[in-house]
């Protein structure tokens, strides 16, 4: 059985659940157009972690324990994944 290839699809902040405390330091620039760019730059920073941590092969790994056994007691017979 083919499976596409893992990706992040998903990398995004709570905006509801975050707070900024102190903008004060920046009070020359838009405080909204900060705190905007800090959300944006935090979001790529959460992508290139998952990525330095090995998410996409811890992945494919999963795929393995999880959908393998399943699909193949689903089907009755041996599956392999690529």
């Amino acid at each position: 059985m083919k499976l596409p290839n893992p990706e992040i699809c998903i990398n995004k902040i709570d905006h509801s659940q975050s707070k900024v405390y102190d903008v004060s330091l920046f009070s020359l620039l838009d405080q909204s157009q900060l705190i905007d760019e800090a959300y944006k730059k935090a979001e790529l920073q959460i992508q290139d972690s998952a990525l330095q941590m090995g998410i996409i092969e811890q992945t494919k790994q999963n795929a393995d324990k999880i959908l393998k056994p399943m699909f193949e007691k689903i089907s009755g017979k041996k599956i392999k994944l690529i």
